[in-house]
Parts: C-alpha cells; structure tokens; sequence
C-alpha cells in the first residue's frame, strides 16, 4: 500500500525489465482525492501499459485509464480514497517507462 503524504513522484530511472508485472494500492486520507500527473510515458505501444482503476481490487470492471505508447497528459483527478495502478510489459521491448506525480487534495479536480 503506497500512502500519499504529500506531493511524491513515482517512476524509473532506467530501461524498464521484460515480462514485468507490477502492481500498487494508492491511499489519499479519508475525504481527500487522488492526483495523478504523468509527466513522461514511454512505452511499447499495445504491448506494455499502465492502467490504473478505482478501489482496492485489481480488475478490469474498475479499469478506469489505460496508458501504452509515447506521451505525457495534464492531471488527472479521481474520485476515490484508493486506486490501484498497475505496470505490466510483454517479452519483446523494453523502453523507458514513466515519470508521474502523486498527490492528494481536498477539492475534487485541483
């Protein structure tokens, strides 16, 4: 369980390993909203994802974004105290990855 304090960044500094499968619950306090910012996306487009969902079970019925190929996207507010995000490559290529922001905020969309 990954618990915001404040604004944290998240990501890997280097080429990202083959057949990867990981996953994370993200916590905001009670009342608050999780803010995701990814600054830097670099991977092997329909082949490797980062896909995050709202609540605490990894499923695709709580998919809510799914992120594959090369590009960066302002914030993104969800409307849960938890997410779950997970970071999952095939055998093939192995690229960059991501560089996101986390953080926390009383009003929803700030």
């Amino acid at each position: 369980m990954y618990q915001i304090a404040s604004n944290n960044m998240m990501g890997l500094s280097q080429i990202y390993g083959k057949n990867a499968d990981c996953t994370w619950l993200v916590t905001a306090v009670t009342g608050d909203f999780i803010v995701i910012t990814v600054s830097m996306l670099y991977l092997e487009t329909n082949r490797d994802f980062f896909i995050i969902g709202n609540g605490h079970n990894v499923s695709s019925s709580s998919e809510v974004l799914r992120l594959t190929g090369i590009g960066s996207f302002s914030s993104v507010t969800f409307n849960s105290t938890t997410i779950w995000m997970r970071f999952i490559t095939d055998w093939k290529v192995a690229w960059l990855g991501y560089h996101m922001g986390l953080r926390s905020s009383s009003q929803y969309g700030n």
